[in-house]
């Protein structure tokens, strides 16, 4: 009877440290889980005061409207912290800092750019990377890469 408690203790041990190790591999990411198939996200890294993000939040702030109609959240990713950029969406995000060096390398990864250079990536509803720019980007090219993408046609065919 002491060994048959002795091997479901153990047991239970193992199958507690697998389910808290697969918990936590999932929790690593909770920003994009959390926006997953309410939100597409658009993540503008780098410094703020450099000319690329200012002119692309500029470009930006004349086409809310249509980042509104898109579900586009827009983000800036900067010194291990996710901001909302306020003005640019109308949906609810808290602010959130990147905590642990694994966790800012995952998020570099899956952004596929750092934090401390110029890019504009585009993440969709699904939570994959749908797109990067190292440059400025017309909000209208954005706009067709969104529009071309399975659930947005279907929105706008449901639309007509």
């Amino acid at each position: 009877m002491n060994m048959r408690r002795r091997i479901l203790s153990g047991w239970l041990l193992v199958a507690g440290a697998v389910l808290f190790f697969s918990l936590n591999a999932f929790a690593i990411d909770p920003v994009f889980d959390t926006l997953q198939w309410k939100n597409r996200v658009l993540v503008i890294t780098g410094p703020d005061i450099t000319e690329q993000y200012v002119e692309q939040v500029d470009l930006l702030a004349n086409v809310r409207d249509g980042l509104d109609e898109r579900a586009v959240i827009v983000l800036r990713y900067e010194d291990r912290a996710l901001d909302k950029i306020e003005g640019l969406s109308s949906f609810p995000f808290d602010n959130r800092v990147i905590e642990g060096h694994d966790r800012q390398k995952y998020l570099q990864s899956r952004l596929r750019t750092d934090d401390d250079v110029f890019s504009v990536v585009l993440v969709g509803l699904d939570g994959e990377t749908k797109q990067v720019w190292n440059t400025v980007v017309d909000p209208q090219e954005i706009f067709d890469v969104i529009d071309a993408m399975p659930m947005r046609e279907r929105v706008m065919n449901a639309q007509d």
